[in-house]
């Protein structure tokens, strides 16, 4: 008999005490998700061979893939199809290579040790910034909502250059994508949006050149 997966938690702060049985059974467990019953690996070596290693695929195209069966039925109109497409297009977490290997190849020079550590004034200030409101506000906080959700989705938009301006925006539309009971295309559609707006306005504002005198 599969499990089912995920397993809701009790406590906020610590994994379901399911998942530690399941390790103790097997490296493999049969689990079920909506598209189907799919192989649970539960154990850090076997994680590692698994992502390591060749011949696994993680594209929901590939024949058996449990996405597959999570296709909406009827399809899709066109304009529909066109707009998913276009939502999807450099999406590469759902690739494999050599297409997902192009993809990261672009990425790599934005996460290097050298590249991380130039960031990490900004992202300090960012920190400060957000406790410094906390302080402002008094005895009483929620420390998830203006600290916890706040600080990925601030440095997501130093990371991609998003005008202070419109930070509140991104924010709102990551605080809606992440709400467990929200309408998660709606606002990453409109982040989408947003950034192809970024790009093509970075694209058409003039280049400027500095020359040593």
């Amino acid at each position: 008999m599969a499990h089912s997966f995920p397993v809701p938690r009790t406590c906020p702060f610590a994994p379901p005490p399911e998942y530690e049985r399941m390790r103790e059974e097997a490296p493999l467990v049969r689990t079920s998700l909506p598209g189907g019953d799919v192989w649970l690996v539960t154990r850090h070596a076997e994680a590692k061979q698994v992502l390591g290693g060749g011949g696994i695929s993680t594209s929901p195209a590939t024949p058996g893939h449990p996405n597959a069966a999570l296709r909406p039925s009827p399809p899709p109109s066109p304009e529909e199809a066109a707009a998913m497409e276009r939502f999807l297009a450099g999406h590469f977490i759902d690739l494999d290579p050599p297409e997902h290997t192009r993809f990261r190849r672009l990425l790599i020079p934005e996460f290097t040790v050298r590249r991380i550590r130039d960031l990490r004034p900004g992202i300090q200030a960012l920190v400060d910034g957000l406790i410094d409101d906390l302080v402002a506000r008094g005895s009483e906080a929620e420390l998830v909502e203006s600290f916890g959700l706040a600080l990925p989705s601030l440095v997501i938009c130093q990371l991609l250059g998003v005008p202070y301006a419109d930070r509140e925006f991104f924010q709102a539309r990551t605080r809606e994508m992440l709400s467990s009971d929200g309408d998660f295309h709606t606002p990453a559609f409109a982040i989408r949006d947003y950034l192809d707006g970024l790009v093509t306005g970075a694209e058409k504002a003039p280049r400027t050149t500095c020359s040593g005198g």
